[in-house]
């Protein structure tokens, strides 16, 4: 049986947490403390499992597994901004393009959950969390932070943000 070691980091007083799950690169998971985190992590790592599968790749998204804690970054920075043990080693070319195909997979599926969407529903605010259109706008800005080499990245953001562009086209340019 597969284990997967996590990796989690919390803000102050282990509330909002981070779960990373470096050997299955992009997966984590998110809760408002450190015990929902941990708790969503086994879901949140077969629907991932299962998005894989969808893009393409061959994984058994149905294969028993457990997870072990492995670190637990209770700094209390950013959430996002620790540095697991993993990033001390540079990503293979191979890992590189495997999360780029992941991340046009993910902009296929936001597409095709989203895209035909009106406006109006796009900007309703639920009763807990993001209006659709700022999850993309986020979804697009992080894209941009992290992809900055790619020409353009923060002027789509701004583009998105100013209303001048769908963020589907900018996720599209973005991949």
């Amino acid at each position: 049986m597969k284990t997967y070691d996590l990796y989690a980091e919390s803000g102050p007083m282990k509330k909002k947490t981070v779960v990373h799950v470096p050997s299955v690169m992009g997966c984590t998971a998110h809760g408002d403390t450190t015990d929902a985190a941990l708790a969503a992590t086994p879901d949140v790592i077969r629907a991932y499992l299962r998005f894989l599968v969808r893009a393409g790749e061959r994984v058994d998204a149905e294969a028993v597994f457990a997870i072990r804690l492995a670190d637990h970054d209770t700094s209390g920075g950013f959430l996002g901004s620790a540095f697991l043990p993993t990033d001390h080693q540079p990503l293979l070319k191979r890992d590189s393009n495997a999360l780029m195909k992941r991340l046009g997979a993910l902009h296929d599926e936001l597409r095709r959950t989203a895209g035909g969407l009106p406006a109006k529903t796009l900007d309703a605010r639920p009763p807990i969390g993001r209006a659709i259109r700022q999850i993309m706008l986020h979804v697009c800005g992080s894209e941009g932070g992290y992809l900055r080499g790619v020409t353009g990245a923060s002027r789509l953001h701004r583009e998105v943000e100013q209303g001048n562009l769908s963020p589907h086209d900018a996720l599209d340019q973005l991949y």
